[in-house]
């Protein structure tokens, strides 16, 4: 009997211990959502509701070989204690991106291109990814790719988005040009970012930066 007492004392303590330590771990989340690390809770989920559908007037072979070219990702997981991008997957119509290491991923997106009549279309989405203390791991990652998905799209011409906030949209037409002014004058735009001119387009070619 005082066997079985001593097991039911530990086990209460060992069961108290554990609660404790999950509400620990709940209240560092929230308060890290809520008010240590806030910006990056928002910045974190917007990142992994990134959703990009946009057609273009080239095939999907052309569409897959740009953003291929552009991000220039190897074809393994590195080793341990080291987390890169790197593509998981690399199939006719089909790129999937990965980070982390052989230990451990991160998170994992997919790019989807289908050939059309006119082109081909192309949705890239978020399929998984980890949070440490209640915020998302990789976001600078995350926003690399979507941002360059974004930029190879506007390169690429003649885009437009479908039914996502997160989407291209059709270009903006263009304010008139102010009495006197010149045809490259008025159509210049400028990157707030990087500060490099851009006509003709939502996207900034250099550093993916959505202009105003």
């Amino acid at each position: 009997m005082e066997a079985l007492g001593v097991i039911l004392v530990l086990a209460v303590i060992v069961g108290l211990s554990l609660l404790g330590s999950y509400l620990r771990k709940q209240a560092t989340r929230a308060l890290n959502r809520g008010v240590f690390e806030r910006g990056h809770h928002a910045r974190g989920q917007n990142a992994t509701k990134e959703h990009i559908e946009f057609t273009a007037p080239v095939p999907a072979s052309g569409v897959i070989n740009a953003i291929r070219a552009r991000l220039d990702l190897p074809y393994a997981a590195p080793g341990a204690f080291i987390a890169k991008l790197w593509l998981a997957q690399d199939e006719p119509g089909l790129l999937t991106f990965a980070f982390g290491n052989k230990l451990a991923e991160t998170f994992r997106s997919v790019l989807m291109v289908e050939d059309t009549p006119s082109g081909s279309t192309a949705t890239y989405t978020v399929l998984t990814w980890v949070e440490g203390d209640g915020i998302v791991r990789g976001i600078p990652e995350m926003e690399l790719l979507a941002n360059t998905i974004r930029t190879c799209a506007a390169e690429l011409g003649g885009i437009y988005g479908t039914g996502s906030v997160a989407s291209l949209s059709p270009p903006a037409a263009a304010a008139p040009a102010p009495a006197g002014a010149g045809p490259e004058q008025a159509r210049a735009k400028f990157c707030t970012d990087c500060g490099s001119e851009l006509v003709g387009s939502r996207f900034c070619t250099d550093c993916g930066a959505v202009l105003a």
